[in-house]
């Protein structure tokens, strides 16, 4: 170790202004290469927001951002009613909103096992939005808030909630980032 004439050591000080400038240039380049260090799963934010949003009736919440790709490439009603453990896959239904006429997602299933798959072949930055309420008021919640979910298949086999039903129902609505 070297020593100036005040017996300072220079080589500290030259790590640690070499450490300021890489983290300097990392801040700067992060943003330029758009590389999330912090997108979620799609299925865990999914069930997230139907844990935290099923009692909530008519109110409209997002997730964070999520990110689709190889590895996250799908949205199983039956997987997220699963792990939220507080609704069953007949009670969930999801809309394409934003996505509506990609040809990246597309939605698949049958009663009990719908899921909206990402085909795409680059990552894909979205949020997902869900509103819960009784089926009866599903449709004037959505009007009210001038919320879109485009073609929607639910749990139930069917394209919308049952207007007459009394269950509650979560409608989980794609956005895009």
């Amino acid at each position: 170790m070297r020593f100036n004439s005040k017996g300072q050591a220079f080589d500290v000080f030259k790590l640690l202004i070499a450490a300021v400038i890489a983290l300097a240039m990392l801040a700067i380049l992060i943003p330029i290469l758009k590389i999330n260090i912090t997108a979620n799963d799609p299925g865990k934010a999914a069930s997230d927001l139907v844990k935290s949003n099923y009692d909530k009736y008519s109110e409209y919440s997002t997730s964070q951002e999520v990110l689709f790709n190889s590895s996250a490439s799908s949205l199983n009603l039956k997987s997220i009613a699963t792990q939220s453990k507080n609704i069953s896959a007949t009670q969930l239904c999801i809309g394409m909103g934003d996505f509506e006429g990609s040809e990246e997602f597309s939605l698949d299933g049958t009663s009990g096992n719908v899921v909206l798959k990402y085909t795409g072949t680059s990552q894909k930055r979205a949020t997902i939005g869900i509103i819960c309420d009784d089926a009866k008021s599903l449709e004037g919640d959505l009007t009210n808030q001038s919320i879109t979910p485009g073609t929607m298949k639910c749990g139930n086999g069917d394209s919308e909630p049952p207007s007459e039903s009394s269950e509650t129902y979560c409608i989980l609505i794609m956005k895009a980032a």
